[in-house]
């Protein structure tokens, strides 16, 4: 066998590209007005296609950090599709000489599919949704594998997709990801539930999308963390550290 056929391959039809681009125009609605990015409402033509609604979100007055954002992006976005990370389309194109981040969003009724967790009212209970606790917990593994995510709180990057089954974790907002440097989003993730069994099933389904190199780190900061919180799962690290001896790992 090819060994090249066993690379990862990108979901098809989940980046948009430019090379088939014909034209990118914002429509003059604001979806989103915040202190240095703005997202708009745009429509976007590519070839053989018809044209599409798009959120487009910009950096407001060429922004200083203009560059180092959207040279960010062009990495992370190939990264996150090839770890199976949920995301809509998505890609930065260049609108009037500038970069932008294009996204499909948008419902037959000019609505977002999906809400920013960050953004519910009442406060987001994880606890309630522990369908949707655990496989955002996935999600932040699958970041963390492909070696980013979020700067601070996961939330502002997580969103809820509503689905006929229920709640669905989308990743948007990817301005406010990096380069994974330690699990600090990960422990705030997890601080923020609190029935333990369901914290310990979120905690154990991020870990297991750690490559071995990662885990190590992970179960340290795991200890660490624990000796901080009022919310304790040192024995979940003990038992992950067994588990990951007798499996070889």
């Amino acid at each position: 066998m090819n060994p090249a056929r066993r690379q990862p391959k990108m979901k098809p039809r989940t980046l948009f590209g430019s090379e088939r681009m014909e034209w990118l125009k914002l429509t003059g609605a604001t979806i989103r007005y915040g202190d240095i990015w703005t997202t708009r409402e745009g429509r976007i033509k590519f070839k053989g296609r018809r044209p599409a609604r798009v959120a487009v979100k910009a950096l407001k007055d060429k922004h200083a950090t203009a560059h180092e954002a959207f040279d960010r992006l062009r990495e992370m976005i190939p990264d996150l599709y090839r770890a199976g990370v949920n995301m809509p389309k998505i890609g930065v194109l260049e609108h009037e000489g500038r970069p932008v981040l294009v996204s499909s969003l948008f419902a037959n009724a000019r609505r977002t599919k999906l809400t920013e967790v960050s953004e519910i009212r009442p406060k987001f209970d994880y606890d309630c949704h522990p369908e949707f606790t655990a496989a955002a917990a996935r999600q932040l593994g699958l970041m963390a594998k492909a070696g980013w995510q979020p700067i601070t709180n996961f939330e502002n990057a997580l969103h809820a997709l509503h689905t006929a089954d229920g709640l669905k974790p989308f990743i948007l907002d990817l301005e406010h990801c990096s380069r994974l440097r330690d699990f600090s989003a990960a422990m705030l993730f997890f601080r923020g539930i609190r029935n333990q069994g369901l914290q310990q099933t979120a905690i154990r389904t991020f870990y297991a999308q750690l490559q071995k190199e990662k885990r190590e780190k992970f179960i340290d900061e795991l200890s660490n963390y624990n000796c901080a919180s009022r919310v304790k799962t040192s024995s979940l690290a003990l038992a992950i550290a067994r588990w990951r001896t007798l499996a070889g790992q």
